[in-house]
């Protein structure tokens, strides 16, 4: 596994966890509910995992 892919999963860990926070915490906010689970998350879900199966550059690696 790449480093980017590695980050990219951790990414997707956070969100997933932040957003059940997010809910937990504010339970009467259904609209931010809505815009968040419903908007938000499927498309940074997507970009994350795109940005995760992205091959790197020969500089990303060379650490």
């Amino acid at each position: 596994m790449t480093r980017r892919s590695v980050w990219g999963v951790v990414g997707l860990v956070l969100l997933t966890v932040g957003s059940l926070a997010l809910a937990w915490h504010l339970p009467d906010m259904t609209l931010l509910h809505f815009v968040w689970v419903a908007q938000a998350v499927p498309v940074l879900y997507f970009v994350l995992a795109w940005w995760g199966i992205q091959p790197s550059l020969v500089d990303d690696d060379a650490v």
